[in-house]
Order: structure tokens, then C-alpha cells, then sequence
């Protein structure tokens, strides 16, 4: 059972908890990127491609970091609301589109 209220409006998470999230998925990018470069040179020494590959893979890493860290929680699509069902606007598709015509007074 989830600890977490359910979401019930479109307000967007406090700067703090936005803040943490990005911080948190930096680290862990960062972490991950360090324990696999470090691992690259024994593997290199077992088999060199494995070494080679582990480096371009881990190389990639600081970059998607920087990427997922700075997106501000618009993953997913959007926020969901109560039931996990999105809360968007009602479509206009196919409704003709309404003109208002307003007179120009700048005529002498």
C-alpha cells in the first residue's frame, strides 16, 4: 500500500521536492558513470572491447545526466489526477473555429 496521497490537482511540486528529485537522479547517473568507468580498465584487461565498450557507454552517462536532471518533471506526460487518469481539457477537434469581426474606426 503506498504511503502517497493520491494527486488532486494539476499544481506543479514544491521547488524543494522538484530540487530533490533532480538532485537525486544526477547522483545516481554520476555514481553509476564512476563505479563504470572505474570497472572499464579490468575489463579492458580481460578483453579489451569489453573495456572499450564499457568506456563509450559510461562516456555517454554525464550527458544523459545533465539531460534527465534539468527536465522539470515533464516525463510522463503530465500530471495524472485522482486514479491515475490524466486531467486534460475536453477536445475542440472538428468544432469550427468562431470569427469575430470587429469594425476599423480609424476612417475620417
Amino acid at each position: 500500500m503506498s504511503t502517497t496521497p493520491p494527486v488532486i490537482t494539476d499544481a506543479a511540486p514544491s521547488f524543494h521536492d522538484e530540487q530533490a528529485r533532480r538532485r537525486r537522479t544526477y547522483v545516481i547517473l554520476m555514481v553509476v558513470h564512476i563505479v563504470g568507468f572505474a570497472a572499464s580498465y579490468p575489463l579492458y584487461l580481460w578483453t579489451p572491447v569489453a573495456g572499450v565498450v564499457a568506456v563509450v557507454l559510461t562516456g555517454v552517462l554525464p550527458w544523459v545526466a545533465v539531460l534527465l536532471a534539468n527536465d522539470a518533471g515533464r516525463r510522463g506526460g503530465g500530471r495524472r489526477g485522482v486514479g491515475g487518469t490524466k486531467r486534460t481539457l475536453p477536445s475542440t477537434a472538428g468544432a469550427t473555429p468562431s470569427v469575430v469581426v470587429v469594425p476599423r474606426h480609424d476612417a475620417p
